[in-house]
């Protein structure tokens, strides 16, 4: 099947089958490949999309006719609607991810942010099946940072804490991977609004420090203006208080032409 694919990106892209299968296998065997009468190694088959410069996950859209799988699908639409503020359609997404099939972890860490975002106490059920799924974990996938970002904010803080330390110890791992800093930033963006509204100094300082270290370059500076934000509120609630107010009112102008809503409502509940 993953064959005729192939060919079809191959003669669309109007690329040799030299040019495609070089140092992959011989031109008799990636005919036999294309027509569906053989397989090739994992290692091959990733040497091909390489060759034609696409990506996997790329060839896995491409093969599903340019559509994600339904539960890929379902978990797309359900981070739209929360990520633009769309409660009433959160909702709505949630109720119809139910009935699609997506993984119930999944489910339940949307069910989670759903309850915490009408201001209602957690299901019992679906705290204990997020936290018991973390508090197992041998090993960080960035799936599963994903996840710890979204449902940071529901977790009991001394868990969110713990897992916090050893979802950091991933990024040694994924250091070189593409995107894994703006995925980092964002796992600390999430923790340090807990770790404020705690009065943790100490443990704010450290994870601002590691903030600015993933904030890097162009790419990542919707994240540092975030970082700008904590440390102008690091420096109101913990240094000097005018400063730090003067602090926050340049991140707000910022804020507000870049329109990044959040920070602005952020900002000004705190300078009430």
């Amino acid at each position: 099947m993953y064959g005729t694919i192939i060919k079809q990106i191959r003669e669309d892209k109007e690329l040799t089958l030299a040019a495609t299968y070089f140092g992959v296998c011989s031109k008799t065997n990636a005919i036999a490949f294309e027509q569906g009468k053989r397989m090739l190694a994992a290692d091959k088959f990733v040497q091909v999309l390489d060759n034609l410069l696409i990506s996997l996950e790329e060839f896995n859209w491409i093969a599903a006719n340019y559509q994600s799988s339904e539960p890929i699908l379902q978990e797309y639409l359900l981070k739209k609607s929360w990520n633009t503020g769309q409660l009433a359609k959160f909702e709505q997404q949630l109720q119809i991810s139910r009935q699609k099939g997506l993984n119930d972890l999944k489910l339940a860490s949307f069910r989670l942010l759903h309850a915490y975002a009408i201001k209602k106490p957690s299901d019992p059920d679906d705290l204990a099946l997020v936290s018991r799924y973390f508090a197992e974990l041998s090993l960080w996938t960035l799936a599963d940072l994903k996840l710890f970002a979204n449902v940071s904010c529901v977790l009991p803080f001394s868990l969110m804490i713990s897992l916090l330390h050893e979802a950091l110890k991933a990024k040694q791992r994924y250091q070189n991977y593409p995107g894994s800093d703006a995925l980092f930033a964002t796992l600390l963006i999430n923790c340090l609004e807990r770790t404020f509204t705690s009065s943790k100094q100490e443990l704010s300082s450290k994870l601002l420090k590691q903030l600015a270290n993933f904030t890097q370059g162009q790419e990542l500076a919707g994240y540092r203006l975030y970082e700008r934000y904590y440390q102008a509120l690091f420096e109101y609630q913990y240094g000097n208080k005018l400063t730090g107010r003067q602090m926050l009112s340049e991140v707000l102008q910022i804020a507000e032409f870049l329109d990044e809503k959040r920070i602005v409502e952020l900002i000004i509940e705190k300078l009430k």
